[in-house]
């Protein structure tokens, strides 16, 4: 179980802020959809090298690479709402 937060706008590719336009029907920069894809496969992704470097130490004879599998074919659920 994980929460976080993610900011309402992003940094342009020269180096100014934007935020998403209020007059479309969201008030979210990205669907949550996409962030739950990303995320997931992120997260996933991350924790994975932390492993194999040992760094996230697992209980001996734990297989990962099983519960990897199981765990990227879950929905994770994204929940986004105003500030």
């Amino acid at each position: 179980h994980i929460h976080s937060i993610v900011s309402g706008g992003g940094i342009d590719y020269s180096g100014n802020w934007i935020t998403k336009s209020r007059s479309s029907n969201s008030y979210y920069l990205f669907p949550a959809k996409a962030i739950q894809l990303v995320f997931r496969g992120y997260f996933i992704d991350r924790l994975s090298e932390l492993i194999h470097m040992k760094e996230v130490v697992l209980p001996t004879g734990y297989n990962w690479q099983r519960t990897k599998s199981i765990i990227h074919t879950k929905q994770w659920i994204v929940h986004a709402k105003k500030p």
